[in-house]
């Protein structure tokens, strides 16, 4: 019987071999992106923190922590105005010296005052007031839960402090503490948005210090003169 029907041979079906070439051109694909890619760990962090917002007001994170979605709020929005002040600093006083003491939520501009002030004077460059104008829309364009607050130092000379008396010097910083509150006030910032002061460092030097607080917390800017 063996010899009138001998046993067929299995034949290999072609496509099998054609799936397995398609497969490992595939992986060798997405090996090649792998191998390419860089980590961005600002996106990956805001990805993380819109997750966190969509998905639960407090989502374990670790260890037990939590992140509250307020604060959440807080920090993406205070990296978006972070961002803008950047860019607007740049394209204002390139010289400025920006710094971001606290992601989200603290960040320092320092210049000389001459690039905001005419000579050694109070006035306030006329072309300065257009910064003024576009500090205080930032100001005023925060979201309901959140606060946008500037606090603006006026240098003096090392040693010298408002106890001192109404020196020159003094008076020249009080002036133009006075004349740039003035005029982010003029420019639309919302009331409480903005505190000025002086301190016994850096004369001929402005620093503004800009902070991103939650709405009920009341401003807390320490002590401006020294």
């Amino acid at each position: 019987m063996d010899r009138l029907f001998p046993p067929q041979r299995r034949q290999n079906d072609p496509n099998t071999g054609l799936f397995l070439g398609l497969y490992l051109l595939l992986l060798a694909f997405f090996a090649f992106l792998t191998a390419i890619s860089k980590f961005d760990e600002e996106k990956s962090r805001s990805v993380i923190e819109s997750v966190a917002m969509t998905f639960s007001s407090s989502i374990p994170m670790g260890r037990g922590a939590l992140i509250d979605s307020s604060e959440l709020a807080i920090g993406i929005e205070g990296r978006k105005f972070q961002d803008n002040l950047t860019v607007l600093f740049e394209e204002s006083i390139p010289l400025a010296r920006v710094s971001i003491l606290e992601a989200g939520r603290v960040m320092e501009v320092v210049f000389a005052a001459e690039d905001i002030f005419v000579g050694a004077g109070t006035a306030i460059r006329p072309e300065r007031l257009v910064l003024a104008k576009r500090l205080a829309a930032m100001l005023a364009g925060h979201p309901p839960d959140v606060r946008f607050e500037i606090e603006a130092i006026i240098g003096l000379r090392e040693g010298l402090g408002v106890s001192d008396g109404a020196g020159a010097d003094t008076g020249l910083a009080v002036g133009r503490a006075g004349v740039l509150a003035r005029a982010l006030h003029d420019a639309g910032s919302p009331p409480g948005s903005v505190a000025v002061g002086l301190e016994a460092r850096a004369p001929g030097q402005v620093r503004l210090r800009f902070h991103v607080r939650g709405k009920d917390k009341r401003p807390d800017f320490g002590i401006l003169a020294s």
